[in-house]
């Protein structure tokens, strides 16, 4: 749940607020990805993996991450993220 690794994420990477979404992966299904708003951690994704496993359960640790100023983040009118924006960023 999204719930759960949301503030994990703003812990330890010091952003202003994360992201988490499943995407769809051929592989295994979905993967869990993360945007960092504002983040002040400055390790690479790998190291940043790691650090997350030492507090949330494997599966639950982003495969992927964006990291993103506020005015990057595309927002609906009502101040939300735009969810299937945020998930278009993924795309390769």
């Amino acid at each position: 749940s999204p719930r759960e690794v949301e503030p994990v994420l703003r812990e330890v990477t010091g952003c202003e607020y994360a992201i988490v979404l499943g995407l769809p992966d051929d592989e295994r299904g979905q993967i869990v990805v993360a945007v960092l708003v504002e983040a002040t951690d400055t390790r690479d994704d790998q190291a940043l993996r790691a650090a997350l496993r030492d507090r949330l359960s494997a599966y639950k640790v982003p495969r992927r991450f964006l990291r993103l100023t506020r005015t990057e983040v595309p927002m609906l009118s009502s101040a939300k993220p735009d969810m299937p924006a945020v998930a278009a960023m993924f795309d390769d």
